[in-house]
């Protein structure tokens, strides 16, 4: 789902000759997991929409606040069906299924670690696409390291229809 600002900005449609402001209350990214015809299900809200009322004076309603009328609706979209193409085979080994423009870029984060002294590896991955199924890599370290869990920081947002950002990966050995 996509964070939507609180306070919904209007766009204007006419339909069939009748103005009216659209406003957008819910928003998704959806990224297909499997290869064929697929259906996105309608969705449904309930909101509240103003109408101005035609019988009250206008006079009137700009000086008591008025002037309009509100009712309960309820709107949904329809069923969305399309067709998604196979992923390229053969599949590489380890493959996640993150699909997209991606880079890899590894460092160490400590330049010179001593002896018993903690250092960090640090895995960036900037792109855009299904940002999402993106795993931590594996980081094999010598046996005799102490080693801990990734730490993960997900810097990415919607952008342009799809996901893009950094994730990063810091492994403390």
């Amino acid at each position: 789902e996509v964070n939507l600002p609180s306070n919904l900005q209007a766009t204007y449609e006419t339909i069939n000759g009748i103005p009216y402001s659209v406003y957008t209350m819910l928003q998704y990214v959806a990224f297909p997991q499997k290869s064929g015809t697929l259906t996105i299900a309608p969705l449904t809200t309930e909101c509240s929409i103003l109408q101005n009322d035609p019988n009250i004076d206008p006079l009137d309603a700009f000086f008591n606040g008025g002037g309009t009328l509100s009712s309960n609706v309820t709107r949904g979209t329809d069923i969305v069906k399309f067709n998604v193409r196979p992923l390229p085979s053969p599949r590489p080994a380890g493959f996640s299924g993150a699909v997209g423009t991606f880079s890899v870029e590894g460092k160490l984060l400590t330049p010179s670690p001593a002896t018993n002294d903690i250092a960090t590896y640090r895995i960036t991955v900037s792109g855009q696409g299904n940002m999402k199924l993106i795993q931590a890599p594996a980081v094999s370290f010598p046996p005799s390291f102490d080693k801990f869990d990734p730490t993960i920081k997900d810097e990415t947002k919607l952008r342009n229809g799809t996901i893009a950002g950094t994730i990063t990966f810091d492994y403390t050995f």
